[in-house]
C-alpha cells in the first residue's frame, strides 16, 4: 500500500494538548524604538540548544504568525500533505484503543481547518514588533525539551494502540474486520514513523532513548494489510454504462485500495448511469444532464455505501458533452467513493 505522507502540521497538532504552552523567554529589546533583539539575532533570546525558531512577517499579526510557522516548517526539511480526514482517522483510532490520553482542543481543530498545510499547530509565538514600514514581525518557536517529552509520550502511546489493534485482529475470524484492525494499526504506525523523524530534529537525545524501529514494523504491517485486502473480493455492475468507462473507474478505485475483483465477491458495487439531452438554447453547444447512482452491498443485501450525484455538462457535440460528464463522474468516484469505502471499514471499529 502506498505510504501515506503526513504534514508536520498533523504531527505537531496531535502531540500537543493546548494552544498555549510554556511561557516564552523574557523579551529583550535593543536598537531604535525598542526593536527586540530576536529581530536581528533570534538565538540571543531563544537559544538553539533549547528552541527551534523562525521569523515571520506580514501585514497583520495572523499573517505574520502564518508566515513564521511556514518558515519554521522548512527547518524540518519535510514536504508533506495531509487532509482533515487523516487527522480524524488517527485521533479516532487512538481514542478507540484506549491509549490516547489527550485530544485536540476545538481551537486546534479550527486552526487545522482554516490554515494551509504549511502551518504548524500549537507553535508558540513571541511578542509582535511593528517596524517603521508598518510590517508586523513575530518569532515562532518550539521548546525542544517540552516537545521532546510530548513526542516521546505520544509515540509510546501509539505503540500500545498498535498492539491493541493487532491483538483484536488476531482474535477475529471475519476477513473485512481483520482488514479494518490492520488498517488502523498501519495508519498509527505511519504517524509514528513521521513523529520519530521529527523527534530526531527536535531532540535526538529523546529519540535515542526510545529504541523503536518503526520502519520495519510499518513495512510488516503494510504487507499484512495487503495480504488481507486480497482476500476481500468485489464485483462491479453498472447499468447504462455501455462503453464501460464508469465501470472501469470504479474497478480502479477498488484496486487502488488493494482489493480484488472476484466472481466470489463478498462486497458488491451496483449502480447506474443515465444521460439526458438538454435544450438550454446555447449557441453551438450541446448539453447533457447526467446522474450517477452507486451502492455497495454485502452478501445479505445490506447497503453499506450509497452515492447519488447529478449534474450537467456541455460540449460542441454529443461526444464531447458526454466525455465531460464522464470526467466529472470519474472525479466523484476517485474521491468520494474511495473515501466512503475507507470510512466503511473504519466504522467497523467505531461501532464495536
Amino acid at each position: 500500500m502506498k505510504r501515506i505522507i503526513f504534514t508536520l502540521s498533523l504531527i505537531l497538532s496531535l502531540i500537543l494538548t493546548s494552544c498555549g504552552g510554556s511561557a516564552a523567554p523574557a523579551s529583550k529589546s535593543g536598537g531604535a524604538k525598542g526593536r527586540p533583539a530576536w529581530m536581528d539575532n533570534p538565538a540571543s533570546v531563544y537559544p538553539e540548544s533549547q528552541y527551534i525558531s523562525a521569523l515571520g512577517a506580514g501585514d497583520t499579526r495572523q499573517a505574520a504568525e502564518t508566515n513564521a510557522s511556514a518558515n519554521l516548517t522548512k527547518r524540518f526539511k519535510v514536504q508533506i500533505d495531509v487532509d482533515d480526514m487523516m487527522l480524524r482517522r488517527y485521533e479516532s483510532f487512538t481514542k478507540l484503543s484506549g491509549t490516547m490520553t489527550e485530544s485536540l482542543s476545538e481551537s486546534q481543530q479550527r486552526q487545522i481547518q482554516s490554515r494551509s498545510s504549511e502551518t504548524l499547530i500549537d507553535v508558540q509565538f513571541s511578542e509582535i514588533y511593528t517596524d517603521n514600514l508598518g510590517r508586523v514581525n513575530v518569532l515562532a518557536f518550539l521548546d525542544r525539551k517540552k516537545s521532546g517529552d510530548l513526542y516521546s509520550k505520544r509515540i509510546q502511546d501509539n505503540l500500545q494502540s498498535i498492539d491493541v489493534y493487532l491483538a483484536n485482529e488476531a482474535r477475529s475470524f471475519d476477513i473485512p474486520e481483520k482488514y479494518a484492525y490492520t488498517n488502523a494499526a498501519l495508519a498509527i504506525s505511519q504517524v509514528n514513523e513521521q513523529m520519530l523523524e521529527q523527534l530526531d530534529i527536535i531532540s535526538p537525545a529523546h529519540k535515542s532513548r526510545l529504541l523503536v524501529d518503526e520502519s520495519r514494523r510499518m513495512a510488516a504491517l503494510s504487507e499484512k494489510q495487503q495480504k488481507i485486502a486480497k482476500q476481500i473480493g468485489f464485483s462491479v455492475a453498472i447499468a447504462g454504462d455501455d462503453d464501460q468507462k464508469i465501470t472501469i473507474q470504479v474497478q480502479q478505485a477498488i484496486s487502488k485500495l488493494g482489493f480484488q475483483l472476484s466472481p466470489q465477491a463478498i462486497l458488491k458495487v451496483n449502480g447506474s448511469v443515465d444521460y439526458e439531452a438538454l435544450d438550454l438554447r446555447r449557441d453551438n453547444l450541446i448539453f447533457y444532464g447526467w446522474q450517477l447512482d452507486l451502492k455497495l452491498t454485502d452478501l445479505s443485501g445490506k447497503t453499506l455505501i450509497s452515492i447519488v450525484e447529478r449534474g450537467r455538462e456541455g460540449g460542441l457535440d454529443e461526444t464531447v458533452a458526454k466525455r465531460n460528464a464522464v470526467r466529472q463522474m470519474s472525479k466523484i468516484i476517485s474521491k468520494r467513493f474511495q473515501k466512503d469505502l475507507t470510512d466503511y471499514f473504519d466504522r467497523m471499529l467505531i461501532k464495536r
